[in-house]
């Protein structure tokens, strides 16, 4: 398995510590899921940015309201595991 990284959120005010096993809304130590294979994942446009669906298998459907900065920072993040597109540049 890969190194882990764990990133904040653009617009969510409080320390990331997600790669501890803390709780960034009350910084109590929490038990981590095992993981699950990703059986599926969509990107919907809204009003407000996106809502991301993931699934897990055999599981259910977590949805996720997303600005635009998040998706950024996303996209930004997988592009850093990744390797990235270096001639990809955001037309906004």
């Amino acid at each position: 398995m890969g190194t882990v990284k764990a990133y904040d959120a653009p617009g969510v005010d409080g320390p990331n510590q997600a790669d501890k096993g803390f709780s960034p809304c009350c910084g109590q130590e929490i038990e981590m899921a095992e993981p699950k294979n990703l059986e599926r994942f969509e990107f919907e446009e809204t009003e407000e940015g996106y809502l991301l669906t993931v699934g897990a298998e055999g599981g259910e459907s977590l949805k996720l309201a997303v600005t635009p900065d998040q998706m950024d920072a996303i996209i930004d993040a997988l592009n850093e595991v990744l390797g990235g597109d270096d001639d990809f540049e955001d037309e906004d």
